[in-house]
């Protein structure tokens, strides 16, 4: 899934018609291939085909389509996006009709092809309804949790988006899939269902996917949070800096409790020391090198040296 700000050149209306068709392309392939186990009973290796059918239609739609729409495919994980503002919630309703419309549409596409086989499309608990409520919630928050940080971390490589989502959604259908048919999607249930009219449990594949991917997807931001307050921190500095006129030009050092700050060319920071400097990671956009461990420290130490210009340069 693509970060929301690379599909912004294309309307609405655009990205509403990839979202109808990646969710069928990737409900017919998800389907298909347990209801052609079953029809020829291929029962011995039938999971591990429909992991890898589900997993590589998630993997070549994301791939196709991810720059469109954000190939969201899934009502939870639009819901999840835009509980985290990731997402406008103004255009949830879209697309949420257009994912249960394509898996629809592709249901009874299935059911055209395939009849009398189409139950096997179906994804219903073989487990008591708490397992299956606990499987679904896990698996789903597994895949928000990768979703979120390749979709919407600029540290992340976005070109592999594809692959460890569709990866993602292969490992949990090898976990869940005897008890739950690993669905992890609403959209991924509610079609087949309506086609097959098997509405066993359908609450829970509604109610397990959505509550797991906000889950997945706050758990990601709070693993981030830290990094984020840091850069939040180099920010201001960089700012009273500006406001105070100082050239930026290197190179006098200063220390303060053990640790180095240099003003570098371009107005950047750089803090070396001890146990700092195996940790210290470079923001790109702010073009800062900073150490996360030591920042509220080196902000205290820019803090306390704001007046004295014989240290900072």
């Amino acid at each position: 899934m693509a970060s929301t700000n690379s599909c912004s050149d294309f309307s609405l209306l655009q990205k509403v018609g990839a979202e109808f068709i990646g969710t069928y392309i990737m409900l017919f392939s998800a389907a298909a291939a347990p209801i052609l186990n079953e029809k020829y009973q291929a029962a011995e290796n039938g999971l591990m085909t429909s992991a890898i059918c589900a997993g590589l239609a998630v993997m070549a739609v994301i791939l196709s389509i991810g720059h469109i729409s954000g190939a969201h495919l899934n009502p939870s994980v639009t819901v999840a996006f835009a509980a985290l503002r990731h997402f406008p919630w103004l255009h949830v309703p879209l697309y949420i009709i257009a994912q249960i419309s394509g898996s629809i549409s592709a249901a009874f596409s299935l059911k055209i092809v395939f009849r009398p086989f189409m139950s096997g499309g179906a994804t219903v608990p073989s487990v008591g309804t708490g397992q299956a409520l606990v499987i679904e919630f896990i698996v789903t928050f597994f895949l928000m949790f990768v979703i979120v940080a390749v979709a919407t971390d600029t540290r992340a490589v976005g070109e592999l988006a594809g692959i460890a989502i569709g990866g993602m959604v292969m490992l949990n259908i090898l976990v869940a899939g005897r008890a739950t048919g690993g669905s992890m999607n609403p959209a991924r249930t509610l079609g087949p269902a309506i086609a097959t009219e098997n509405f066993k449990g359908l609450w829970i594949y509604i109610v397990a996917p959505t509550a797991g991917a906000v889950a997945g997807a706050a758990g990601y931001t709070a693993v981030k949070l830290r990094q984020d307050t840091a850069a939040e921190s180099a920010r201001q500095d960089e700012g009273s800096l500006s406001r105070r006129g100082e050239s930026s030009q290197a190179v006098v050092p200063s220390r303060s409790s053990g640790n180095s700050a240099w003003k570098l060319d371009g107005g950047s920071w750089l803090c070396l020391g001890g146990e700092c400097r195996k940790e210290c990671s470079e923001l790109e956009h702010l073009n800062v090198i900073l150490c996360y461990k030591e920042a509220n420290q080196i902000a205290e130490f820019l803090s306390k040296n704001e007046a004295d210009d014989e240290g900072l340069v």
